[in-house]
């Protein structure tokens, strides 16, 4: 779904690479906090602030305007906020939500639409919305610590996460292995450490093809 008057392509007005972490400051008091392969394209208005999260995570800490919405598009979804803290994070194809203060509308690419509030988060993809959930807010934002914190995540949105920090690809070879779960707390300086983890608790195995693709496989 795009949103009207907006391009359907955007060129990134600010992006991190692998590792790499960025503040941005906003001339209207708000912020945004870009985790690592990440970027966004800003659009600023006299009658809207909308952002465009083009790809990985980000978060957003929105000063108070009510006569301009706060709106962020990532995946054909859109965001909408006034007055709030929260997070936008893309990865393999779904988009969640998580909200720290206040709270949140989001429209999926079906334009089913939710309301989600403090400690709470939701997912979308093109298939429509996810049933909305609770979110432990410290694990949730413990990128923004240098943290990485998985609680029963799946298998691919782990991976997703590692190959923000690590140069090279990690590949699920079977899709049957996606939905494997994993728990743990990493430091986003040793991407090295969650794989480690990844093959002593996963009925997995990898392939080192070189330094720079990683296979996973069944075991």
């Amino acid at each position: 779904m795009a949103i009207a008057g907006l391009p359907d392509f955007w060129a990134s007005d600010f992006a991190t690479g692998t590792a790499e972490q960025l503040d941005v400051a906003f001339a209207d008091g708000s912020t945004a906090s870009l985790d690592a392969d990440s970027a966004i394209a800003v659009d600023f208005t006299d009658k809207t602030r909308r952002i465009k999260l083009l790809r990985g995570r980000a978060y957003f800490d929105v000063a108070k305007d009510m006569q301009r919405p706060f709106v962020v598009e990532a995946a054909s979804g859109v965001t909408t906020a006034l007055g709030t803290r929260f997070a936008v994070h893309e990865w393999d194809g779904t988009v969640t939500i998580a909200v720290e203060e206040s709270a949140v509308s989001v429209v999926a690419p079906n334009r089913s639409t939710v309301r989600i509030g403090v400690g709470q988060n939701v997912s979308y993809g093109e298939d429509g919305m996810g049933a909305i959930g609770g979110v432990d807010l410290a694990s949730e934002m413990a990128w923004r610590r240098g943290k990485l914190i998985f609680e029963d995540k799946p298998l691919r949105q782990v991976v997703a996460d590692v190959n923000r920090y690590r140069k090279g690809t990690i590949k699920v070879t079977d899709r049957r292995l996606n939905d494997l779960r994993i728990s743990g707390i990493f430091d986003i300086r040793d991407p090295e450490g969650v794989l480690d983890a990844i093959a002593a608790a996963l009925p997995v195995r990898l392939t080192r093809l070189t330094d720079y693709l990683i296979l996973v496989r069944p075991a």
